[in-house]
């Protein structure tokens, strides 16, 4: 299922495995019962300064695929932190007030890539870095 760069609310096939594509904006991306994939393919799919928020995430089946965002800015390696991301190729997982947030530098200057997903821990196996189909 594919968004477009506008906001919008995708919701996941029920009981059926879904890849949702949200695109520009911040969108309302929604898991379902099934295997989900919340797939992004651009740095601008999802921007700190207006980032998509992934509901109904299920730890135990569900991913986020970011893969195709460091391959295209040529990340071929990761560094996990606590803190902010400072040099591209920094992951930060925060989580607070029951929402855990993805940030990840992608370029030297300008917004990180960022993603809210709400009422779970997110932890780096729940993401796909480099997996390629």
């Amino acid at each position: 299922m594919r968004g477009t760069d506008q906001r919008e609310r995708l919701e996941a096939n029920r009981g059926e495995a879904s890849v949702l594509i949200g695109g520009g904006a911040a969108d309302q991306l929604v898991g379902r019962q099934g295997e989900n994939t919340f797939k992004y393919e651009q740095s601008t799919d999802s921007l700190s300064n207006d980032p998509d928020t992934i509901l109904n995430f299920n730890s135990k089946e569900d991913e986020i695929d970011v893969s195709l965002v460091l391959k295209d800015h040529n990340i071929s390696a990761i560094n996990i932190q606590p803190g902010p991301p400072v040099d591209v190729g920094d992951v930060q997982l925060s989580h607070e007030f029951g929402v855990s947030t993805l940030n990840i530098k992608v370029t030297p200057e300008g917004p990180n890539f960022s993603v809210r997903v709400d009422g779970v821990n997110l932890l780096p196996e729940h993401i796909n870095f480099f997996h390629s189909d």
